[in-house]
């Protein structure tokens, strides 16, 4: 069975911090709380993680190679849930406008190179009518 991912991130903190005090705070939570979690987790791995000096933390050799594997998937995971945080920010998905044709050329051009820098990257692309519908536009026959 797969440890618990939140004693992981316990795990990570520490490790990266090499202090419980440190990863507490970053966690926000209690420097006894971190100590649980790692007991915790310790028991379950049935291996010791750290040793224990006066105010730091010293990876043992299961703690190195726990390290390994665990780091890659928290800096993905935490790159990740950046991309989703940006991409709220960002414009998405198609805004489709209908409009006669010229004022889709004159007009809407010059609204689009007016707007604000969060359409750049999008585009505007004007369709251009059927050869028929453009006749027919102007009150003509096709």
């Amino acid at each position: 069975m797969l440890p618990d991912f939140n004693r992981l991130r316990v795990f990570f903190h520490v490790h990266e911090a090499r202090s419980v005090s440190a990863a507490a705070e970053a966690l926000h939570v209690t420097q006894s709380a971190v100590s649980q979690s790692l007991a915790k987790l310790e028991d379950e791995l049935k291996a010791q993680l750290f040793v224990r000096r006066h105010r730091a933390v010293v990876p043992t050799a299961a703690g190195e190679a726990l390290f390994a594997v665990v780091a890659p998937f928290v800096a993905g995971l935490q790159e990740r849930v950046g991309q989703i945080h940006r991409a709220r920010h960002e414009l998405a998905g198609t805004l489709q406008i209908g409009a006669p044709v010229e004022f889709g050329r004159t007009a809407c051009r010059r609204c689009w190179r007016r707007s604000p820098a969060s359409t750049r990257g999008a585009l505007l692309a004007a369709p251009r009518a059927p050869v028929g519908d453009r006749a027919a536009a102007r009150g003509g026959s096709p």
